[in-house]
């Protein structure tokens, strides 16, 4: 064996070390140097686990045909092409042969992260039992072959789908348990505290739910973590609303916080400007409603993500009687919603018989954002389908 055989081996063990506690910066700051050039196999692998592009045009058509619609279905999944997603996933699981060889555990934690995949899209197309099915299957498969990454990640989408299916408990369950399955050290904590936030919230724990979420805030800003941090602020801010008086969030002078505003991640940002301008609503401030409604309106479309988009809209068309914004977003709506159930199959041995109790809606769990809501309670229930 040669040396530079064993500094690959040395290079690949430091890698999956790294991506396994979650401190993705450490493989973002090698596929930019000139190691990861004279390794252009172990760049992919790493850019892949990543869900970046790295050298994916030099690369993919040496990779296997599961391989390289999961690694596409992933790109388009974060750049908010659900369909596109969708698509891709639903191929690489077709093709899922390509990953076996001579040994199927091989396969194992490539099925999980397509098995992940086709969760989160079907999530995010409200096919939410179908959704349920196949992070299970994932779940299943991942603990099967030792993934912890994808384990917690399979357990954290599944959080976000009771919560947004008002089943908290079992929301606050997985996300609880996600957290704790991160590993010391993990670059991952900051995140996973604003999702066990809203699922406090959501509880009705709405002073553990404030405590979390700051947590979270000053742990983001302390490590540079925008993005963690503004989507602790946009929870805050929706925490806010459901505070009674004698609990107001006004003393921690979420504006104050808010700083530079303009380098927020459009969705986060989209979340924080809809929570403020419903804060704003029979107050003085009301006439600077519009505006902050249509700030959600614009990022959540900068961030291709029409269901947040149609909600924006609903809120507009409600503050100023104007539907053009929520009839806008209508066709976005209706493709996601159309896109083509996948059967998955049944998990490998019992996982746990409460994550499959709660009732999720056999009908598309997004048919609330196309009819207009009558009552508060319609608004209540429109509001429990986003992950806030």
């Amino acid at each position: 064996m040669t040396v530079m055989d064993w500094k690959l081996i040395d290079d690949i063990s430091r890698h999956a070390t790294a991506l396994g506690r979650g401190l993705e910066s450490h493989g973002r700051d090698w596929l930019s140097s000139e190691q990861a050039s004279e390794q252009p196999l172990l760049a992919a692998w790493v850019a892949h686990q990543l869900h970046v592009r790295g050298n994916i045009d030099q690369v993919l058509d040496q990779l296997p045909v599961a391989v390289q619609h999961n690694w596409l279905g992933w790109l388009s999944h974060d750049a908010g092409r659900f369909e596109q997603a969708h698509r891709h996933f639903s191929q690489a699981w077709a093709d899922r042969s390509s990953l076996v060889g001579s040994d199927p555990l091989a396969a194992m934690p490539y099925e999980a992260q397509i098995a992940l995949g086709l969760g989160r899209t079907h999530l995010r197309s409200g096919h939410w039992d179908h959704a349920r099915r196949w992070l299970l299957f994932g779940l299943s498969q991942a603990r099967r072959c030792g993934d912890e990454a994808t384990v917690y990640k399979s357990y954290g989408a599944l959080g976000e789908l009771f919560v947004r299916a008002s089943a908290p408990i079992q929301g606050f369950a997985c996300l609880n348990l996600a957290y704790r399955l991160l590993p010391a050290g993990s670059g991952q904590r900051a995140r996973q505290l604003n999702y066990l936030g809203t699922a406090l919230g959501r509880l009705q724990e709405n002073l553990r739910a404030q405590s979390v979420l700051m947590t979270s805030y000053h742990m983001s800003k302390d490590s540079g973590d925008t993005v963690s941090k503004w989507h602790a602020l946009a929870r805050l801010q929706h925490l806010g609303l459901k505070c009674p008086p004698l609990m107001s969030l006004s003393d921690l002078n979420l504006e104050e916080l808010a700083d530079a505003p303009e380098l927020a991640p459009p969705v986060a940002r989209g979340y924080w400007a809809l929570a403020r301008a419903r804060s704003m609503r029979d107050t003085p401030r009301e006439s600077a409603c519009t505006d902050w409604f249509q700030m959600a309106w614009d990022d959540f479309g900068q961030a291709n993500v029409p269901m947040e988009r149609a909600w924006a809209g609903l809120w507009l068309h409600r503050h100023t009687g104007e539907p053009s914004a929520w009839t806008d977003a209508m066709s976005a709506v209706q493709a996601l919603m159309a896109l083509s159930p996948v059967e998955p199959p049944e998990p490998i041995g019992i996982l746990d018989l409460t994550l499959e109790q709660p009732a999720l809606p056999l009908a598309n769990a997004f048919e609330a954002l196309l009819h207009y809501p009558g009552t508060q309670a319609e608004w209540e229930r429109l509001d429990a389908l986003f992950f806030v």
